[in-house]
């Protein structure tokens, strides 16, 4: 009789490990789980110069700066946050940190520059928190490159 309830409760316990193990092997199945983050993509980092605006403190000017992105995947951005670094003409460098609409394609950073000093290279990561069912993560981008400079930039 004991070696007979030792065999049930063996048998048990594989049923159960089986039975909890299942749907994440059905998960699995077709190649793709729910739980792949949004793959994000930059796709462009345009400076207007030309749109420069005065900046509201008097010192300096706003610069807009367009950001254009695409978001691929089975999980759902739930935010999304732009930090944009640039290095400057007189040596010194800018950041800019600001929340995107996740549910858009572009948005627009102001970058604060000082009068006569031009962003000449930046470097622009995308930053998103996703959700999925049973699961959450983060997403990652990063671009960098060089703006091209104003024919009145100071070389």
């Amino acid at each position: 009789m004991f070696r007979h309830s030792s065999l049930r409760a063996v048998f048990w316990s594989l049923t159960m490990c089986l039975l909890l193990a299942a749907p994440a092997l059905a998960q699995k199945k077709g190649g793709k789980t729910s739980s792949i983050p949004v793959e994000i993509t930059i796709l462009n980092v345009t400076k207007k110069d030309a749109m420069a605006k005065p900046a509201p403190d008097g010192a300096g000017r706003v610069i807009p700066v367009e950001v254009q992105w695409k978001a691929e995947g089975e999980a759902r951005l739930v935010n999304l946050e732009a930090v944009l670094k640039t290095s400057n003409t007189d040596g010194s460098t800018s950041e800019v940190k600001m929340m995107l609409n996740e549910k858009a394609t572009q948005g627009m950073l102001m970058l604060k520059m000082p009068n006569g000093v031009f962003a000449r290279e930046y470097t622009l990561t995308l930053l998103g928190k996703c959700i999925w069912d049973g699961g959450q993560g983060t997403s990652r981008a990063n671009k960098s490159g060089a703006f091209p400079l104003p024919p009145d930039a100071k070389k």
